[in-house]
C-alpha cells in the first residue's frame, strides 16, 4: 500500500507571503523541471516508469487469459442478474454491426465494431462475428489521417487503439501468418505515431491534462499486447512518463482530479482498462498508486453517488466495482473493518445513474463489454464507517449526515482546489449543495453541448455563474501571479476544521489576482447535521463592490432577504425545497436568472447576488433544506454596524449566529462575545449548544466560557451529566472556563470524544487543552542549501552538507503547510565536514508521505541551519 490517500482532516495556517515565495523559489530541482514549473509543483502521484514486459507475448491477456472464458460465457445465464443487461446491450451492437460493411463504416464505428464483434465470437463462438472482427482489423485506420484535428482528435484514437488492441488480442488464434502481421502492422503505425507526437513532434497534447494521459494509457495497452515488437519497451516507458505528468498536475495527493467528474470519468474510460491490462499482462500492480483517484468519487459522492458538476462538468458516477477486484484484501481509511474491493462495490451499488450512457466516450467506447468482464459480483459490498464527513488535503470538504442514501439526506461540498489549466472555472471556495434527496444549489455544469456549447463562454465560465464572492466582478484565486516566478497550485489555506456531529466547520482562505488588495476568508458550519451557515469576511485595503452569489433550482419565491427553491421530482432527485436568508439586510439583493446544467442539459434557473461596498465586507447565508410543504422558520436579523448577527427560530430551538471580522468584545443584548463567528442554540430546558471562533469569551444568561488563549471549539450539552467539545485536530494550549447552571450535575467531559480530566469550583468547570499546534519553520535568512540525491526520488533520499562546528545535529522534513513530518538521525559522518543522513519517505506517525516538494532543515549545535528542497515522486 502507498501513503497518497488521507482520510483526517488536518488544519492549516496563513503562511506569510515571503515564506510562500522562499517556499516556491525552493520548490523544484532544475533537473525535474520538463516544461513550465506550474506543472512540476502540484502534489499529485506518479508511478514507476520502469517498462515491464512478459518473457514471450501470450494471447489472450489483456482483459483475461483462456481459462476465463468459460466464466465469461455463463455469466449471462442468470436473467436477472446485471451480467445478462450487460450481455443485452453488447448483444444488440454485434447483432448491428454484424450485418455491416466493415471497409464503409466511420473511424469511430470500425474500432468498437471491430471489438464487440471479437468479444462476441469470445462468448458466443459466432464464427460470422470472428470473421467480421478480423475484417475491421485489417481495415483498421483506413481512411484516418496522421492528425490531431477533428474528427481525428488523440482523445478519440486513445480509444479506438484501445478498441483494436483487445480486438486483436481476442482473435489472435484465428489468424492466418498474413493477417496477424497486416493487423499488427496496423497497431504499430498507430502506435508510433502516438508515441512521436503526443508530447513531442507534433505535440498533440503540449499540456498535461486528459489530451495527452489518454493516448498514454492507450499507447501502454498497445505495448503490452504487442509485447514482442522490438519498439514495445519504448512505447510502455513512453506511455508511463506521459500518464506520470498527468497524474502529477492534474490529481491531488489525495485524488481529486482538477478537471472536474467528467473528466476523470473520461479518463477512466481509458486508465481502468489500461491498470488491469499491465496487472494481467506484466503482473504490475498499479492500482496501489491510483487508489486514492478511485477512494476521491467516494469521498465526495453526493446522495445519489454522484460527482458534483463542479468545474467542465456534468454529475458523473464512479464506475469503482470494475476496479473492486483489484483491491481485494487492501485496507482503507473509509472502513477499518473492510477491504477497499467491498467499498469499491458498495459505491456503485448505491449510486443512481442518471443515464447508462455515462462515460463521456459513448461514441467511441464499449462500455458493457468491459464491464462484463471486470465487474465480480461476488464481492461483497461494504458501506463507509468512516466519519460522514471529509476533509481533502487537495482543499475539497464534505459535509454529510450519513453515507447511506435517504430521502433525508444533508450533502455539502466545499471547494477549495489549487487552480489548474484545463477545463478550470472561476469557483474557488464554492459550494454545491443538496438535501432531502434533491440538488438544491449546484456548480453550473458544463452546457448541453459541452466544451462546444455557445454559452460555456458567456457564461458557465464567468464568475457570478458560480456559488462564490467577487471583488470588482472578479473571482477568488489563490496562486500570485505578480510575484517573479508566479507562485502557482496553491491550495486555500484551511483551518478550523471541526469534525462532530453536532457541529462540523471548515474554514478556507484566498485572495485576487485583481484586485491585489483583497482577502477573503469563507468558513462553512453544519449545524446539528441539519442546515448550513455560510460566514464571508472579506478584507482590502480600498474601497471594493463585493458580491455574493447563490444559485438555486426550481420554482423561485421570495420576501425580503428570505429565499427560496423548490426543485421538482426528477432524475436527478426528488422534489424538496431550500430556504435561504442572506445577511446583512443592508445588503443589496438582486434576483437574475442564468443557466444550470447537470447532465447535458440546460435550464433557466434564478440566482441571487448579494452585494455591498467598502474596504471590508461580511456576508451570511443562512441555507435549510427542506421538505415540500414544510414550514418556514422564523428569522430575525440582529447585525450590527461592525458585525452581522441573526437569530433563526424554529419549533424546537433558538438560534443564534454572529460574525465578524476582528476578535473584538461585541455586547448584543443576548449575548456579548469576542468571537469572530459564534453560535447558541437554546432550547426549551436551556443552552445546549456553542460554538466559538478566535474567541477568549463567550456570555449569555445561561453559559460562559472564557479562555486564557485564542479558542475555536464547540460544546453540546445535550446528554445530561455529560459535556462535549470539539476541537480543530490543531489548536493552542488553553485553559477554559464554563459557567452554567448545573455545572455541579456534569460527571464526564469529552475533548473529539475523548474523556479528559477537569475541575469542577462552586459554579464553573476548569477544562484544559493540551497543544497540538504545528512547528513552523522559524523565521531566518535565507540559508544555504543541503545536497539530495536522487532528486526526484521515490523510496528514499539521501542528503549532504558541510558543517562548520562539531555536536549535536538534528535534520526535519517539512511539507508546503510548514509542518514537520518527521525527525532524522545522522547515518555517519564523511570526512571531517560533511554531514550525510536519509529520509526514507516516512512520517513520524510511520506512514508514507505523499508525492509531493518537502523541505529538510538541518541545524547544528549552534543553531545554525541549511535547507534543502526534495520532491517525492509515487
Amino acid at each position: 500500500m502507498n501513503g497518497i490517500r488521507s482520510i483526517r482532516g488536518q488544519s492549516s495556517f496563513a503562511m506569510p507571503l515571503w515564506r510562500q515565495l522562499l517556499f516556491i523559489g525552493l520548490l523544484v530541482p532544475a533537473q525535474a523541471l520538463a516544461q513550465h514549473n506550474r506543472y512540476d509543483t502540484y502534489t499529485g502521484f506518479a508511478t514507476d516508469t520502469t517498462p515491464v514486459l512478459p518473457a514471450a507475448e501470450k494471447h489472450p491477456s489483456l482483459y483475461f487469459s483462456a481459462d476465463f472464458i468459460p466464466e465469461l460465457r455463463l455469466r449471462k445465464a442468470d436473467q436477472g442478474s446485471s451480467y445478462y443487461i450487460l450481455w443485452q446491450r453488447f448483444r444488440a451492437d454485434a447483432l448491428r454491426y454484424v450485418t455491416k460493411d466493415m471497409s464503409l463504416m466511420d473511424e469511430n464505428d470500425r474500432p468498437r465494431a471491430a471489438k464487440t464483434l471479437a468479444f462476441w465470437w469470445i462468448v458466443e463462438e459466432d464464427s460470422t462475428a470472428l470473421q467480421k472482427a478480423i475484417e475491421a482489423l485489417l481495415v483498421a485506420y483506413d481512411g484516418v489521417p496522421q492528425t490531431g484535428e477533428k474528427p481525428y482528435d488523440e482523445i478519440y484514437r486513445a480509444t479506438w487503439l484501445q478498441n483494436y488492441a483487445a480486438a486483436y488480442d481476442w482473435i489472435y488464434d484465428q489468424l492466418t501468418s498474413d493477417q496477424n502481421t497486416e493487423i499488427r502492422r496496423r497497431i504499430a503505425e498507430e502506435t508510433q505515431y502516438l508515441r512521436d507526437n503526443i508530447m513531442v513532434g507534433d505535440r498533440l497534447a503540449p499540456r498535461p491534462h486528459n489530451h495527452r494521459s489518454k493516448p498514454a494509457w492507450a499507447i501502454g495497452t498497445a505495448a503490452l499486447v504487442l509485447a514482442d515488437h522490438d519498439q514495445a519497451a519504448d512505447w510502455l516507458s513512453h506511455a508511463l512518463e506521459a500518464a506520470n505528468t498527468v497524474t502529477r498536475y492534474q490529481f491531488s495527493s489525495d485524488g481529486i482530479y482538477r478537471e472536474g467528474g467528467h473528466y476523470w470519468m473520461y479518463n477512466a474510460v481509458n486508465f481502468i482498462p489500461f491498470l488491469w491490462h499491465y496487472l494481467n499482462v506484466s503482473g504490475v500492480d498499479l492500482f496501489s498508486d491510483y487508489q486514492p483517484a478511485f477512494e476521491w468519487p467516494i469521498r465526495v459522492r453526493t446522495g445519489r453517488g454522484q460527482i458534483p458538476n463542479i468545474e467542465d462538468s456534468y454529475l458523473k458516477p464512479a464506475p469503482t466495482h470494475m476496479v473492486a477486484a483489484a483491491y481485494r484484501g487492501v485496507p482503507t481509511a473509509l472502513n477499518a473493518d473492510a477491504d477497499f474491493a467491498a467499498i469499491c462495490q458498495w459505491n456503485y451499488e448505491n449510486t443512481r445513474l442518471i443515464d447508462h450512457n455515462y462515460t463521456g466516450a459513448t461514441v467511441d467506447v464499449t462500455w458493457e463489454i468491459d464491464e462484463y468482464i471486470l465487474f465480480d459480483s461476488s464481492i461483497e459490498s461494504v458501506a463507509p464507517t468512516a466519519s460522514p464527513n471529509q476533509f481533502l488535503e487537495g482543499g475539497q470538504v464534505v459535509f454529510r449526515r450519513s453515507w447511506e442514501p435517504s430521502s433525508d439526506d444533508r450533502y455539502l461540498l466545499f471547494h477549495g482546489v489549487a487552480d489548474a489549466d484545463n477545463h478550470n472555472h472561476p469557483d474557488q471556495l464554492s459550494f454545491f449543495l443538496g438535501g432531502n434527496d434533491a440538488i438544491l444549489a449546484p456548480d453550473a455544469g458544463y452546457g448541453p453541448y459541452g466544451f462546444s456549447d455557445d454559452r460555456r463562454g458567456s457564461w458557465y465560465l464567468k464568475a457570478h455563474a458560480h456559488n462564490i464572492l467577487t471583488a470588482d466582478g472578479f473571482p477568488p484565486v489563490a496562486d500570485d501571479l505578480y510575484s517573479n516566478p508566479s507562485v502557482l497550485n496553491v491550495t486555500p489555506f484551511a483551518r478550523h476544521e471541526i469534525d462532530s456531529e453536532f457541529f462540523a466547520f471548515a474554514e478556507k482562505e484566498s485572495g485576487y489576482v485583481r484586485p491585489n488588495d483583497v482577502s477573503l476568508r469563507r468558513s462553512i458550519a453544519f449545524i446539528d447535521q441539519d442546515f448550513f451557515v455560510v460566514s464571508d469576511l472579506l478584507y482590502g485595503s480600498e474601497e471594493h463592490t463585493y458580491r455574493s452569489y447563490l444559485h438555486g433550482r426550481g420554482s423561485f419565491d421570495r420576501a425580503g432577504h428570505y429565499l427560496s427553491w423548490s426543485p421538482f421530482g426528477n432524475r436527478y432527485g426528488a422534489a424538496a425545497r431550500l430556504d435561504a436568508f442572506i445577511l446583512p439586510e443592508s445588503a443589496s439583493l438582486t434576483v437574475s436568472t442564468g443557466y444550470i446544467s447537470l447532465f447535458k442539459d440546460e435550464r433557466h434557473e434564478r440566482y441571487v447576488e448579494a452585494a455591498q461596498v467598502g474596504q471590508e465586507a461580511a456576508f451570511m447565508q443562512l441555507l435549510l433544506p427542506a421538505r415540500s410543504g414544510s414550514p418556514v422558520p422564523d428569522l430575525d436579523d440582529i447585525s450590527g454596524e461592525s458585525y452581522v448577527a441573526a437569530r433563526l427560530v424554529k419549533s424546537d430551538s433558538l438560534d443564534y449566529f454572529f460574525l465578524q471580522a476582528r476578535s473584538e468584545l461585541r455586547e448584543l443584548g443576548e449575548f456579548a462575545t469576542d468571537a469572530t463567528f459564534a453560535w447558541l442554540r437554546n432550547t426549551d430546558t436551556g443552552w445546549q449548544n456553542l460554538a466559538l471562533r478566535e474567541s477568549n469569551l463567550f456570555k449569555s444568561a445561561e453559559i460562559e466560557v472564557s479562555s486564557d488563549s485564542k479558542v475555536t471549539l464547540a460544546l453540546d450539552a445535550s446528554t445530561s451529566g455529560v459535556l462535549d467539545i470539539a476541537t480543530p485536530a490543531v489548536h493552542p494550549a488553553a485553559q477554559i472556563e464554563v459557567v452554567t447552571t448545573g455545572a455541579e450535575l456534569v460527571q464526564e467531559v469529552r475533548i473529539n470524544g475523548q474523556p479528559s480530566p477537569f475541575t469542577f469550583q462552586t459554579d464553573r468547570l476548569l477544562i484544559g487543552l493540551e497543544k497540538t499546534s504545528i512547528d513552523l519553520i522559524p523565521d531566518s535568512s535565507t540559508p544555504e542549501q543541503l545536497q539530495a540525491y536522487p532528486n526526484p526520488f521515490s523510496h528514499s533520499v539521501t542528503l549532504e552538507a558541510s558543517v562548520n562546528r562539531t555536536g549535536p545535529l538534528t535534520a526535519e522534513v517539512y511539507n508546503l503547510l510548514g509542518q514537520r513530518i518527521r525527525k532524522l538521525e545522522a547515518e555517519h559522518i564523511v570526512g571531517t565536514k560533511t554531514i550525510r543522513f536519509t529520509w526514507d519517505g516516512y512520517t513520524e506517525s510511520g506512514s508514507s508521505a505523499p508525492s509531493a516538494i518537502y523541505f529538510v532543515r538541518l541545524t547544528d549545535a549552534r543553531g545554525a541551519t541549511l535547507l534543502g528542497r526534495v520532491v517525492r515522486v509515487r
